[in-house]
């Protein structure tokens, strides 16, 4: 008799949440179980794993070793934007540009007022506010460039 195993992959590219979700089930522990070992509430893990709040950086350091992978899979760029403080990058590269918020609302295709909460940190950006971020800040330093 010959049985196949269906063995589950994630990428390496894949997302901290999906990393996250990957080798917690690899290593066979339930996500409260991983929150004991980390010292945290099991809402956190919950939360990182559906997408309701990004990883800081202590918790994916305790993390990575607890689940024997690389820091990098959990703490990607929007992680380390988010854990900056995301608020005070934002004003650092806006000003580095020489835009007011206007008018970095009106490059980016943001809404004025969601950029300031985000500058003033009562909201916290997704990572799809991330990514249109920081394509934005990557065409306006090109054109400040010119």
């Amino acid at each position: 008799m010959h049985l196949r195993y269906r063995w589950s992959f994630v990428e390496r590219s894949a997302p901290p949440h999906e990393q996250l979700r990957y080798y917690r089930n690899f290593r066979g522990l339930l996500g409260k179980e991983l929150a004991v070992l980390i010292d945290v509430n099991h809402a956190t893990i919950v939360n990182y794993e559906n997408l309701k709040s990004p990883f800081d950086y202590k918790n994916a350091i305790k993390i990575a070793e607890v689940l024997q992978i690389e820091k990098e899979l959990l703490f990607d760029d929007f992680n380390k934007f988010i854990d900056y403080p995301y608020h005070q990058k934002l004003k650092e590269v806006r000003t580095e540009l020489h835009m007011t918020q206007v008018e970095f609302a009106a490059f980016s295709g943001i809404n004025r007022s969601t950029l300031s909460a985000w500058e003033q940190g009562t909201w916290i950006p997704t990572r799809e506010n991330y990514i249109l971020l920081a394509e934005a800040f990557r065409k306006a330093s090109e054109i400040k460039e010119d």
